[in-house]
């Protein structure tokens, strides 16, 4: 459990600061060590929301910073975005996009996802505060968690910026 929030971690670092090549390899060799260690063989990023629920543009950006990171973690298959969308715009989690804790072994086994990446913001005044978790599909227990925070304009205004 330490060793994903400590993954976790490392992955939101990523996200807030700029990393060398290098610290992307480490970051995403915890990460895979992480996975493997608790057996999951595939995972779903799902979209990143701002905390009415809304898609912008920051959320945007940190699934897919999220995505490619996974994608270079040997033995993980990531759902393809396109399953995704569709299970998004079906269960009508775009209008929301929230995941309600009873959906998530639910959309985990449409997926065919053993771990679903979920994440929220907040802003707080001029700050973004991201929180990130890993859900397993099979119990919908929270297996970690991690959280931290944003300051800067170009923050603020990609958060600003809802996606239709």
């Amino acid at each position: 459990m330490k060793k994903i929030m400590i993954a976790l971690w490392c992955l939101m670092g990523a996200y807030l600061s700029a990393q060398s090549q290098q610290e992307g390899d480490t970051i995403r060799a915890k990460l895979a060590a992480v996975l493997q260690e608790r057996r999951y063989i595939s995972a779903a990023v799902m979209g990143f929301v701002n905390a009415d629920g809304k898609q912008s543009a920051l959320g945007s950006y940190f699934s897919e910073v999220s995505r490619d990171y996974l994608s270079k973690t040997k033995g993980l298959q990531l759902v393809e975005r396109s399953q995704i969308n569709q299970l998004e715009y079906e269960w009508d989690l775009s209008a929301s996009g929230l995941i309600a804790e009873d959906h998530v072994i639910a959309l985990g086994n449409l997926l065919s996802a053993d771990v679903l990446i979920l994440g929220t913001m907040t802003r707080v005044g001029r700050r973004i505060a991201i929180t990130i978790r890993a859900v397993d599909t099979k119990t919908g227990v929270v297996v970690s968690a991690g959280s931290s925070e944003l300051t800067g304009a170009k923050y603020l205004r990609m958060y600003n910026d809802i996606l239709e």
